[in-house]
């Protein structure tokens, strides 16, 4: 408690506001208000300060021929293995995105079951009185064999797809993270102009959320662009193909042979159709998105 002689002394809270009426309360919640803001305005000129480098990094990053190198990609799998590049889009969209492949086998449990409630039908027949049965003849309902075979399906798990995001990917990277840099480029605009003293904090973070779900967005694109270097890891590559020989929906036969994988499917007349990673395929991440993002994150 500070008195206008400017004598000073320590008060609990609870004391306070019973013997002077003081609202510790209040001044607590206006303190935590003003830090917050402090908090977030930090955040913002720091933001403010950074997207310009930002700008130019990503700008630059547009030029990188490996965006055509991976529209071209994409493409050419499509073409080349139709029914391989749905059956992994599928699966790629899926949470898990386990490869498994539906076995057929002769179910003999079954089998057995059957056989056994076919002979105490039988069994329950032949204690019937001849008129009973006659009756039951006439209605179609004498019991009656069956000798085909009884067959289960269960799923066998292969392994898990790696490198699937460029195919669930519906988006051009290229198209999508120059739309984000525009949007980017007006935000920086907006900050530069607008007084931080007329916006209320609420107003401060939506900039900031703003700037965030465009990085989002940006680096969604640059995981799709990376995700072809894990679809080509060699033990994906075993999986991928052990799985496509075995499911009857790629309609064929598969291999990986020299980093790539090989098939021999319906409608190339026996021939094989190859495809590789693309040569040189790297992409190099800007360092001032890593810091930027930093920024953003409370």
């Amino acid at each position: 408690m500070r008195f206008n002689d400017g004598t000073r002394f320590l008060l609990g809270k609870d004391c306070g506001s019973k013997m002077y009426g003081a609202d510790f309360n209040g001044v607590h919640r206006t303190f935590e208000v003003q830090r917050s803001r402090q908090r977030r305005l930090r955040r913002y000129f720091s933001a403010r300060e950074q997207l310009p480098a930002l700008l130019a990094d990503l700008r630059a990053l547009l030029s990188d021929p490996i965006h055509e190198t991976y529209v071209v990609f994409k493409s050419d799998l499509r073409r080349r293995f139709p029914q391989l590049f749905h059956e992994l889009t599928e699966i790629a969209r899926r949470a898990d995105s386990v490869l498994y492949v539906e076995d057929r086998t002769r179910d003999y449990a079954a089998e057995q079951r059957r056989d056994d409630r076919h002979r105490k039908e039988e069994e329950d027949f032949a204690n019937l009185t001849q008129t009973q049965r006659k009756k039951l003849r006439e209605r179609g309902l004498e019991p009656k064999r069956e000798s085909r075979f009884l067959y289960q399906t269960n799923r066998r798990q292969i392994g898990v797809l790696s490198g699937g995001q460029f195919l669930k990917s519906t988006s051009i990277p290229k198209d999508v993270i120059s739309d984000c840099v525009v949007r980017l480029s007006g935000i920086h605009s907006e900050m530069s102009a607008r007084k931080t003293d007329n916006m209320r904090t609420e107003q401060i973070q939506a900039v900031l959320n703003l700037a965030k779900g465009l990085m989002n967005r940006i680096e969604e694109q640059l995981d799709a662009i990376e995700s072809i270097i894990q679809f080509f890891g060699t033990r994906n590559l075993e999986i991928v193909a052990a799985w496509a020989s075995a499911n009857p929906q790629c309609q064929g036969s598969y291999k990986p042979e020299g980093g790539g994988v090989t098939g021999r499917f319906d409608g190339t007349g026996g021939e094989n159709v190859s495809i590789e990673k693309p040569p040189n395929y790297m992409l190099i991440r800007p360092s001032s998105m890593a810091l930027f993002k930093s920024i953003l994150v409370e």
